[in-house]
């Protein structure tokens, strides 16, 4: 890992084992809607090759931008800490 934060970031985040996540994905049909588009596109094999590589892509690009808000969230409340203990 690169710093602290993202040790901490990647320690705590795991979306299988987040239940409000997890109803978030249900809530949207996100796996209904994939398992629809892949059967729509199943007979074709570069369609569906495409599909995951767009797929792991989005995943990939996505855990980088949680993490980024997830650091900046971070140095903000850390910043707000700091302020709070400075005297006037």
């Amino acid at each position: 890992m690169d710093s602290a934060i993202d040790d901490l970031f990647c320690w705590e985040y795991d979306a299988v084992s987040s239940p409000q996540l997890y109803e978030e994905c249900k809530k949207a049909g996100l796996e209904e809607k994939e398992r629809a588009f892949m059967e729509f596109i199943k007979d074709n094999e570069k369609a569906v090759q495409a599909f995951e590589e767009y797929q792991f892509a989005k995943s990939c690009v996505t855990v980088k931008e949680l993490c980024y808000y997830f650091k900046r969230g971070f140095r903000q409340g850390f910043r707000i800490a700091v302020d709070g203990l400075k005297e006037e």
